[in-house]
C-alpha cells in the first residue's frame, strides 16, 4: 500500500513514517519516530528547512528538491537534516 501525504506548511509526526509511505511538506518535518519511506522537505522552496527523526533508514530523503543520497547518517540520539551549501548534511 502506498500512502502520501501533501503538506504546506511544518510537519510533525508523532510515530514512524513506515516504507511504502510518502511525506512532502513546504516547511520542517519532524518525525519523533523512525522514517523508512520517502520524506521531502521545503518543497516550495524552503532552503532553511530540516529533516528530524530519532532514526532514519529511508533512501529518499530530500531538502528543496536536492536529493540526499548516502549523506546524513542516523545516530543514537536523533539525525537533523539540513541543506548547506547545496548539500544536504
Amino acid at each position: 500500500m502506498h500512502i502520501m501525504l501533501l503538506y504546506f506548511s511544518f510537519l510533525k509526526v508523532i510515530g514512524n513514517v513506515e516504507s511504502g509511505a510518502e511525506i512532502h511538506a513546504a516547511g520542517n518535518i519532524i518525525v519523533l519516530g523512525s522514517i523508512e519511506g520517502e520524506i521531502h522537505a521545503g518543497t516550495n522552496g524552503d532552503k532553511n528547512a530540516i529533516i528530524f527523526a530519532w532514526k532514519l533508514r529511508s533512501k529518499s530523503l530530500s531538502i528543496d528538491g536536492c536529493d540526499a543520497g548516502e549523506s546524513v547518517e542516523s545516530s543514537e540520539f536523533g539525525v537533523t537534516a539540513f541543506l548547506q551549501g547545496g548539500k544536504i548534511r
